[in-house]
Protein backbone atom coordinates (compact mmCIF):
# COMPACT_ATOMS: atom_id res chain seq x y z
CA UNK A 1 0.00 0.00 0.00
CA UNK A 2 1.66 3.27 -1.44
CA UNK A 3 1.42 6.33 1.40
CA UNK A 4 -1.62 7.97 -1.32
CA UNK A 5 -3.87 5.53 -0.29
CA UNK A 6 -3.80 6.14 3.51
CA UNK A 7 -6.73 7.50 5.26
CA UNK A 8 -6.63 11.14 6.59
CA UNK A 9 -6.32 9.78 9.91
CA UNK A 10 -3.90 7.40 9.33
CA UNK A 11 -1.49 10.05 7.18
CA UNK A 12 -1.80 12.65 10.34
CA UNK A 13 -0.83 9.80 12.81
CA UNK A 14 2.24 8.37 10.82
CA UNK A 15 3.16 12.42 9.79
CA UNK A 16 2.83 13.16 13.57
CA UNK A 17 4.41 9.77 14.88
CA UNK A 18 7.26 9.96 12.45
CA UNK A 19 8.71 13.47 12.98
CA UNK A 20 8.20 12.39 16.92
CA UNK A 21 10.74 9.69 16.30
CA UNK A 22 13.02 10.97 13.70
CA UNK A 23 13.62 13.60 15.73
CA UNK A 24 13.04 12.58 19.29
CA UNK A 25 16.84 12.50 20.08
CA UNK A 26 17.17 16.38 19.65
CA UNK A 27 15.55 19.31 21.84
CA UNK A 28 12.27 19.82 20.09
CA UNK A 29 9.11 21.33 20.39
CA UNK A 30 5.63 20.22 19.09
CA UNK A 31 3.29 22.17 18.50
CA UNK A 32 0.15 20.32 17.38
CA UNK A 33 -3.53 21.63 15.92
CA UNK A 34 -6.37 19.23 16.44
CA UNK A 35 -4.45 16.59 15.69
CA UNK A 36 -7.34 14.67 16.62
CA UNK A 37 -9.49 16.26 13.46
CA UNK A 38 -9.51 12.67 11.50
CA UNK A 39 -8.90 10.46 13.93
CA UNK A 40 -11.91 7.75 14.95
CA UNK A 41 -12.99 7.84 18.88
CA UNK A 42 -10.54 4.66 19.73
CA UNK A 43 -7.07 5.99 17.93
CA UNK A 44 -8.34 9.31 20.19
CA UNK A 45 -8.30 7.44 23.26
CA UNK A 46 -4.91 5.97 22.70
CA UNK A 47 -3.70 9.14 20.93
CA UNK A 48 -1.32 9.70 24.51
CA UNK A 49 0.04 6.30 24.64
CA UNK A 50 0.79 5.84 21.11
CA UNK A 51 3.28 9.43 21.44
CA UNK A 52 5.10 8.07 25.01
CA UNK A 53 5.53 4.89 22.91
CA UNK A 54 7.48 7.06 20.28
CA UNK A 55 9.21 9.27 22.90
CA UNK A 56 9.08 7.49 25.95
CA UNK A 57 11.32 4.70 24.81
CA UNK A 58 14.44 6.46 25.00
CA UNK A 59 14.54 6.68 28.85
CA UNK A 60 11.91 4.36 30.88
CA UNK A 61 9.88 6.19 32.66
CA UNK A 62 10.90 9.41 32.10
CA UNK A 63 7.99 10.37 29.60
CA UNK A 64 5.76 11.62 32.44
CA UNK A 65 2.82 13.85 31.22
CA UNK A 66 1.69 13.14 27.48
CA UNK A 67 -0.43 16.90 27.01
CA UNK A 68 2.69 19.41 27.93
CA UNK A 69 5.94 17.93 29.34
CA UNK A 70 9.50 16.94 28.42
CA UNK A 71 11.50 14.33 28.63
CA UNK A 72 15.02 14.45 30.22
CA UNK A 73 17.96 12.16 28.06
CA UNK A 74 21.69 12.49 28.24
CA UNK A 75 20.56 12.95 24.12
CA UNK A 76 17.87 16.23 24.51
CA UNK A 77 14.64 17.26 25.43
CA UNK A 78 11.02 17.97 24.04
CA UNK A 79 8.14 19.41 24.83
CA UNK A 80 4.40 18.93 23.59
CA UNK A 81 1.66 21.45 23.67
CA UNK A 82 -1.53 20.50 21.62
CA UNK A 83 -4.67 22.39 21.37
CA UNK A 84 -8.01 20.41 20.96
CA UNK A 85 -11.47 20.47 21.31
CA UNK A 86 -12.11 17.20 21.76
CA UNK A 87 -13.08 15.89 25.17
CA UNK A 88 -11.59 12.24 24.91
CA UNK A 89 -8.26 13.85 24.25
CA UNK A 90 -8.07 15.17 27.35
CA UNK A 91 -10.08 12.55 28.99
CA UNK A 92 -6.53 11.07 30.22
CA UNK A 93 -4.97 14.19 31.66
CA UNK A 94 -4.45 16.18 35.20
CA UNK A 95 -5.85 19.02 35.67
CA UNK A 96 -2.39 20.94 35.57
CA UNK A 97 -1.92 19.30 32.17
CA UNK A 98 -4.76 21.40 31.05
CA UNK A 99 -5.20 25.30 29.98
CA UNK A 100 -8.79 26.25 29.45
CA UNK A 101 -8.67 29.11 26.93
CA UNK A 102 -12.01 31.49 26.45
CA UNK A 103 -12.59 34.89 25.22
CA UNK A 104 -13.59 37.71 28.52
CA UNK A 105 -14.65 41.05 26.78
CA UNK A 106 -11.58 42.51 24.59
CA UNK A 107 -9.10 39.99 26.45
CA UNK A 108 -8.36 36.11 26.58
CA UNK A 109 -8.43 34.61 30.05
CA UNK A 110 -6.23 30.91 30.39
CA UNK A 111 -8.14 28.70 33.49
CA UNK A 112 -6.97 25.29 35.00
CA UNK A 113 -9.58 22.62 35.55
CA UNK A 114 -11.19 22.71 39.01
CA UNK A 115 -11.30 18.87 38.47
CA UNK A 116 -8.87 16.38 37.08
CA UNK A 117 -10.40 15.42 33.75
CA UNK A 118 -9.58 11.82 34.21
CA UNK A 119 -11.87 9.72 35.53
CA UNK A 120 -14.78 12.19 33.88
CA UNK A 121 -16.08 10.24 31.30
CA UNK A 122 -17.14 11.95 27.82
CA UNK A 123 -20.28 12.96 29.27
CA UNK A 124 -18.77 14.45 32.59
CA UNK A 125 -16.20 16.00 29.95
CA UNK A 126 -18.63 17.37 28.03
CA UNK A 127 -20.90 18.95 30.84
CA UNK A 128 -18.21 20.10 33.00
CA UNK A 129 -16.42 24.00 32.50
CA UNK A 130 -13.97 22.41 30.12
CA UNK A 131 -16.91 22.58 27.15
CA UNK A 132 -20.03 24.48 29.05
CA UNK A 133 -22.74 22.15 27.29
CA UNK A 134 -25.52 22.01 30.13
CA UNK A 135 -26.81 18.40 28.71
CA UNK A 136 -25.89 15.97 26.21
CA UNK A 137 -29.37 15.81 25.22
CA UNK A 138 -30.32 16.66 21.39
CA UNK A 139 -32.12 20.05 21.96
CA UNK A 140 -35.61 18.95 21.48
CA UNK A 141 -35.11 16.34 24.14
CA UNK A 142 -34.05 18.79 26.45
CA UNK A 143 -36.91 21.20 25.08
CA UNK A 144 -39.02 18.61 26.26
CA UNK A 145 -38.00 17.76 29.55
CA UNK A 146 -37.97 21.14 30.54
CA UNK A 147 -41.36 21.78 29.61
CA UNK A 148 -42.48 18.33 30.94
CA UNK A 149 -40.83 19.54 34.51
CA UNK A 150 -42.49 23.03 34.04
CA UNK A 151 -45.56 21.80 33.52
CA UNK A 152 -45.09 18.63 36.83
CA UNK A 153 -44.51 21.76 39.23
CA UNK A 154 -47.01 23.71 38.03
CA UNK A 155 -50.05 23.99 40.31
CA UNK A 156 -52.72 24.35 38.99
CA UNK A 157 -52.88 23.13 36.06
CA UNK A 158 -55.33 23.81 33.23
CA UNK A 159 -56.63 20.47 31.02
CA UNK A 160 -55.13 21.52 28.57
CA UNK A 161 -51.60 21.67 30.34
CA UNK A 162 -52.91 18.40 31.73
CA UNK A 163 -53.47 17.11 28.05
CA UNK A 164 -49.77 18.60 27.49
CA UNK A 165 -47.97 17.03 30.16
CA UNK A 166 -49.42 13.37 29.81
CA UNK A 167 -48.36 13.63 25.94
CA UNK A 168 -45.06 15.00 26.79
CA UNK A 169 -44.63 12.20 29.67
CA UNK A 170 -45.60 9.44 27.52
CA UNK A 171 -43.43 11.07 24.52
CA UNK A 172 -40.63 10.75 27.17
CA UNK A 173 -41.58 7.41 28.31
CA UNK A 174 -40.63 5.73 25.01
CA UNK A 175 -37.23 7.97 24.95
CA UNK A 176 -36.14 6.26 28.38
CA UNK A 177 -37.42 8.83 30.45
CA UNK A 178 -39.62 7.96 33.27
CA UNK A 179 -41.75 9.78 35.59
CA UNK A 180 -41.33 7.04 38.19
CA UNK A 181 -38.59 9.59 39.76
CA UNK A 182 -41.42 11.98 41.21
CA UNK A 183 -43.14 9.60 43.25
CA UNK A 184 -39.43 10.30 45.28
CA UNK A 185 -40.72 13.01 46.91
CA UNK A 186 -36.77 14.52 47.96
CA UNK A 187 -36.31 14.02 43.53
CA UNK A 188 -39.85 15.85 43.07
CA UNK A 189 -39.01 18.98 45.23
CA UNK A 190 -35.82 19.42 43.64
CA UNK A 191 -37.16 19.24 40.80
CA UNK A 192 -40.03 22.80 41.40
CA UNK A 193 -37.11 24.11 42.85
CA UNK A 194 -34.71 24.06 40.26
CA UNK A 195 -37.59 24.78 37.73
CA UNK A 196 -37.64 28.06 38.72
CA UNK A 197 -34.77 28.65 37.70
CA UNK A 198 -35.25 29.80 33.97
CA UNK A 199 -32.17 31.11 32.89
CA UNK A 200 -30.01 27.77 33.17
CA UNK A 201 -32.39 26.38 30.09
CA UNK A 202 -30.57 26.96 27.03
CA UNK A 203 -27.66 24.64 25.54
CA UNK A 204 -24.30 26.13 27.09
CA UNK A 205 -23.80 28.01 29.67
CA UNK A 206 -20.61 29.95 30.85
CA UNK A 207 -18.20 29.15 33.63
CA UNK A 208 -20.23 31.61 35.78
CA UNK A 209 -23.52 30.06 35.06
CA UNK A 210 -22.53 26.75 35.54
CA UNK A 211 -20.76 27.78 39.23
CA UNK A 212 -24.17 29.52 40.16
CA UNK A 213 -26.72 26.54 38.55
CA UNK A 214 -24.09 24.06 40.99
CA UNK A 215 -23.79 26.24 43.75
CA UNK A 216 -28.46 26.92 43.79
CA UNK A 217 -28.57 22.93 43.38
CA UNK A 218 -26.21 22.49 46.59
CA UNK A 219 -28.59 25.20 48.25
CA UNK A 220 -31.38 23.18 47.25
CA UNK A 221 -30.16 19.68 48.41
CA UNK A 222 -29.26 21.28 51.45
CA UNK A 223 -32.44 22.35 52.58
CA UNK A 224 -34.43 18.90 51.73
CA UNK A 225 -31.76 17.25 54.31
CA UNK A 226 -32.38 19.65 56.71
CA UNK A 227 -36.44 19.69 56.32
CA UNK A 228 -35.89 15.74 56.74
CA UNK A 229 -33.49 16.09 59.87
CA UNK A 230 -36.21 18.35 61.60
CA UNK A 231 -39.00 16.08 60.98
Amino acid sequence: MSFTQLSEGELQMLTVLGLMRITREDHCLFLLDEPDTHLNPIWKLRYFDDIEGVLGDIHAGAFSSAFSSAFDTSAGQSQILITTHDPMMVGSLKREQVHILRRDGGRTVVDVPDEHPQGMGVTGLLNSELCGLSSTLDIQTERRLFRRNELFVKSPRTPEEDAELSRLSAELADLGFSTADFRDPDYALFVRKMAQHRRFRKPTLTPEEQADQDAIADSIIDEILREEDGQ
